[in-house]
């Protein structure tokens, strides 16, 4: 049975929200909470049985950059017997939102036993009403135990195939650095409107910057070795470790040289998906999974070799989970490889067009200027 507690600190909370895709328009500011007290002093313990109970200061414990305070030692001991079951979940990001958009120690929820927080008050009415659809499903059984062996001989074959479409893999193995620079089509007030977005990834040293433009500026996400920030023309904050590391997975998820770079690990599995007497046909589609955390199914193109789809369970432009796929065009050599420099997105079988890029340059193996990657001054 579900139990719902909504403390009345919401109603006091007004958040403005700007935006919910993340790649097209700013989002709400990410909070910083590192060694920020949760929950706003609430024992999670006594939250979770409906009580709202201030915490001691004397009886405390840290569990993702969050202090949590308690009523008794023993609901400590509880507390610290399963941080993960009874602490704010998802490292506190926005439980309707999820991505980089942080939540608020004063908006929570709990459901099902567990404490959730939100951007706004609007996520909160979203989540209460449909919380299945903001959840992260299950993900599916591995490769492993699934696939046949015929189907993972194929598979490794097709992700070879994938590899010479892109360039070759002399051109993949050796991408240290890329930048691509596109252009999006972003809503306003005033109707769409073209903007500069750029990717920016050191493979090598796994550091990932986003930069959006916009009137007054450029907006940057960073994400650096498990951290990273955020930085406007009006200033800079941390990111949670989750807002970190989910930076790192938008910047490379939907990326196919990322995706074929990670084929010799031995977590990266692959796997011919469809009809096995279809081998003849125009397209080809291989699912694709690395770590157990990422997921692919990939349509290739039996003459050249380059991936024309790229798709993966994610959330959706109003943070529900479905299916984003990728449809890649218009390849044109660039930066040593074939690169695709026209992307049209849907999300459960629905055009996104604000999701959608065109490739306005695209340069691999420069030197990055590591200013780049340097945390604000003001959060050193």
């Amino acid at each position: 049975m579900r139990k719902t507690v909504i403390t009345k600190a919401m109603a006091a909370v007004v958040i403005t929200m700007v935006g919910v895709m993340f790649s097209a328009v700013p989002r709400l500011p990410a909070q910083q909470i590192k060694e920020a007290e949760a929950l706003l002093g609430f024992d999670p313990i006594e939250l979770i049985g409906s009580q709202e109970k201030l915490g001691r200061s004397d009886l405390t414990a840290q569990h993702e950059g969050l202090t949590y305070l308690f009523v008794s030692e023993e609901n400590r001991r509880l507390f610290l017997g399963d941080p993960q079951r009874y602490g704010v979940q998802m490292g506190g990001l926005c439980a309707r939102l999820g991505r980089t958009t942080g939540g608020d120690q004063d908006l929570y929820m709990v459901h099902e036993g567990r404490i959730y927080i939100f951007a706004s008050s609007t996520c909160v009415d979203f989540f209460e009403a449909a919380p299945e659809k903001y959840l992260e499903p299950d993900p599916p059984a591995s490769l492993r135990e699934t696939a046949s062996p015929g189907e993972l001989r194929r598979g490794r074959e097709l992700i070879a195939r994938a590899v010479d479409g892109l360039g070759g893999a002399a051109a993949v193995d050796g991408l240290a650095t890329l930048v691509e620079r596109v252009t999006v089509m972003r809503p306003t007030a005033q109707g769409e409107v073209a903007a500069g977005q750029a990717a920016i990834l050191d493979f090598a040293g796994e550091r990932f910057r986003r930069e959006r433009q916009i009137p007054s500026g450029t907006l940057a996400d960073v994400s650096v070795d498990g951290q990273g920030w955020w930085r406007s023309p009006g200033g800079a904050e941390v990111f949670s470790p989750a807002q970190a590391a989910n930076l790192a997975r938008e910047m490379v998820i939907a990326n196919p040289a990322y995706i074929l770079r990670m084929r010799d690990r031995d977590a990266f599995i692959a796997a011919a998906a469809g009809d096995p007497a279809a081998a003849g046909a125009a397209e080809a589609r291989v699912e694709v999974e690395l770590d157990g955390d990422y997921r692919w199914t990939l349509t290739i193109d039996s003459a050249s070799g380059t991936i024309s789809r790229i798709a993966f369970v994610d959330r959706g432009p109003e943070g529900d989970w479905g299916t984003v796929e990728h449809i890649l065009s218009d390849y044109r050599r660039a930066g040593g490889l074939d690169w695709p420099h026209r992307r049209v997105v849907t999300f459960n079988g629905e055009g996104v067009p604000y999701w959608g890029t065109r490739t306005a340059s695209l340069e691999t193996n420069v030197e990055l200027d590591a200013v780049l990657f340097e945390r604000p001054a003001e959060l050193r």
